[in-house]
């Protein structure tokens, strides 16, 4: 099972030109016939392995090419404690989240070098002091300058003293780094018979840091990357990077796709390069065929050297993902079994019909399975919003108290999710994680819900009714909340409305189109009220509350940092917990930034949505629930076998 998360992952619903001609009769055909078909919203347009990290391109790249390591899922049958068996009768066994908090397995390389190296160990981090020279191009490169502080406009913000500069340096280049060597895992080679080794590890990173601007999104996963040495002959793997904040290990090692030098040399400029006809990587699968945004067809590797590992049952020879137009079409198909997989999950309304109208689609089954993914309501609280705790009089934060306040989660998983989803309290960590918030009987904390007290805060803070019954500005002006949100989210949105109109709060619909999430995360704040976000705080992925909370060591907002909030306080809290190397102490940290993050009302918690999966077994049967994942998964690929 190790390497089983290295070749693909679903971790994810990500939310279209018309289906071409013949595309279902093609996949009947002979060559196709014994093929798992995928049916996706959209396919994609470029086999470039950057080129987008959302939807199918993530399933289609994670097939092709591996990263560093692989990450563990658990099976949504399972109960901790008891024994659960996979078909074939191979135990599970859960890793040990206090040996291996990020839920690494082997990949390219092996998981003992993304830990603290042991006594007399070869593998693994250490810690060494930095030298100076180096230090330097550091500061230089990340454009922290003695003297001046850069604003986000690159205007000059403040002068500052010797010291004043130092201590801000310490922060965002420490005078103490941190050095990772791991061991390749053998076996593995590119799918044009050239030899992998650490060579093409060590190109890939300085290849993403050198072209940081055409690879965007990767490059900001190895901002403290300074350099790396291939040793042993290439089984060898050294690693620098310039800071001690741990949690950076878990996006470098799961989601950089390692590149071969011997093709990538060639295109100094990636940007240049508009496709590759036949993508070179470690992963089991290569490419067969492309139809540019319509279907993909992946075929086995006849030299892949862990299909026992891959495969419990006769393995998968290809794979064809296929672009069907909208939500009917591809349940029709799934039901003719045309296609064995939908690879979105479905909408709670769309799986609630289908389970009321079996008799229209018999072969459909459905898989919903709790998600770490939590949906929130993001209010902008940033220096460009409305809402931020000096707006209304110094009365923001009490808005936006009220507006949780009014929240009722559990109206909202029955009457949205149809029940297909948990309540979340105001840390956005969901129940069953280690570092989730407790009350004092060490249950999950809950939200508060309470109409009473909201009224009473927004009359205490001058937000008074008016003859229509909506409340105005302290100044007497009128306030209206928009509420920004894509189509699919329009009965969520209508529900909150009918939640805030009991505070007398108007809330409107304001939709947006297939650049709003773009729109949002670029211009920080300068457009929207309310936004409906997802946000994922689990274990393993600590490091996104700086990603949504942070700012660059220029003081811009991070790339996710959609409102652009600034809290000085939240940021050192979050430091904190980042640069803590033990795990209980860093989950005790992580309980503190929830703790103040529930009390800022920045991100209100509407509910975790379980993902839903729809497939079928017509042609295929021994699909794998597992947690956190769509039923298109390692495990299923692993114990799925023709259907007799």
């Amino acid at each position: 099972m190790k390497k089983l998360k290295a070749i693909l992952f679903s971790l994810a619903a990500l939310f279209a030109a018309a289906l071409p001609a013949g595309a279902l009769s093609a996949c009947r055909k002979p060559q196709y016939a014994d093929a798992l078909k995928i049916g996706a919203l959209d396919v994609p347009k470029t086999l470039m392995p950057y080129d987008s990290i959302a939807g199918t391109s993530t399933l289609v790249a994670g097939m092709l090419y591996d990263t560093l390591l692989g990450s563990q899922s658990e099976p949504a049958d399972y109960a901790g404690g008891e024994d659960y068996y996979f078909p074939d009768g191979e135990k599970y066994v859960p890793l040990d989240k206090k040996e291996n908090p990020y839920m690494f397995t082997d990949g390219l390389v092996k998981v003992e070098g993304a830990y603290q190296k042991k006594d007399g160990g070869k593998y693994g981090w250490e810690r060494y002091a930095a030298d100076p020279d180096e230090r330097r191009a550091m500061l230089q490169r990340k454009e922290i300058r003695k003297g001046v502080r850069l604003g986000p406009k690159g205007e000059e913000v403040f002068s500052e003293t010797d010291a004043e500069f130092e201590a801000r340096a310490e922060l965002a280049v420490p005078k103490t780094w941190l050095k990772y060597t791991f061991g390749l895992v053998e076996g593995n080679t590119w799918n044009d018979g050239e030899v992998f080794n650490a060579d093409d590890i060590k190109f890939t990173f300085d290849y993403i840091v050198k072209n940081r601007g055409g690879v965007s999104a990767i490059s900001t996963f190895l901002t403290n990357y300074v350099k790396s040495y291939s040793l042993d002959g290439g089984n060898t793997f050294d690693m620098h990077l310039s800071s001690q904040k741990l949690s950076d290990i878990k996006t470098i090692c799961n989601s950089i796709l390692i590149l071969p030098e011997h093709i990538w040399k060639n295109y100094p400029n990636p940007m240049a390069v508009s496709n590759l006809d036949n993508p070179v990587g470690t992963g089991a699968y290569k490419l067969e065929q492309f139809n540019q945004s319509q279907s993909v067809v992946l075929k086995l590797r006849d030299d892949y050297a862990f299909k026992d590992k891959l495969f419990a049952k006769a393995p998968i020879e290809r794979i064809m993902i296929m672009r069907l137009e909208n939500i009917e079409i591809q349940l029709t198909s799934l039901n003719k079994g045309d296609i064995d997989v939908i690879w979105e999950s479905l909408e709670a309304s769309k799986a609630y019909l289908i389970g009321e109208k079996a008799d229209l689609y018999p072969n459909i089954k459905l898989s919903s399975v709790e998600y770490d993914f939590i949906t929130t309501l993001l209010i902008n609280a940033g220096d460009k919003g409305r809402f931020g705790d000096d707006k209304f009089g110094g009365n923001g934060r009490a808005l936006r108290q009220a507006v949780s306040l009014a929240v009722d989660q559990e109206r909202l998983i029955r009457d949205v999710l149809y029940g297909g989803g948990t309540a979340v309290n105001g840390g956005l960590v969901s129940p069953g994680q280690p570092h989730a918030l407790l009350d004092d009987r060490g249950d999950y904390l809950k939200k508060e819900f309470n109409i009473d007290r909201a009224n009473a805060i927004l009359d205490g803070a001058g937000f008074n009714k008016d003859g229509s019954g909506y409340r105005r500005a302290p100044d007497g002006s009128e306030l209206t909340i928009d509420i920004l949100a894509g189509i699919y989210s329009q009965r969520l949105v209508q529900a909150l409305v009918e939640d805030f109109e009991k505070i007398g709060l108007r809330f409107e619909y304001r939709q947006g189109d297939g650049q709003t999430s773009q729109n949002v995360k670029y211009e920080k704040g300068a457009n929207f009220d309310a936004y409906i976000n997802s946000v994922v705080y689990a274990s393993d992925r600590l490091l996104m509350f700086d990603a949504r909370y942070g700012v660059y060591e220029n003081g811009s907002p991070r790339l996710f940092n959609y409102s652009g909030i600034k809290d000085e306080t939240l940021i050192d809290l979050i430091f904190d917990m980042d640069y803590e190397t033990g795990i209980e102490e860093q989950y005790e940290k992580a309980r503190a930034v929830q703790r103040y993050l529930e009390q800022l009302y920045l991100e209100i918690p509407l509910y975790s949505p379980n993902y839903i999966s729809a497939y079928t077994e017509k042609n295929f049967k021994g699909w794998i629930k597992m947690t956190s994942n769509g039923i298109y998964n390692g495990a299923s690929l692993r114990f799925l076998e023709k259907t007799a």
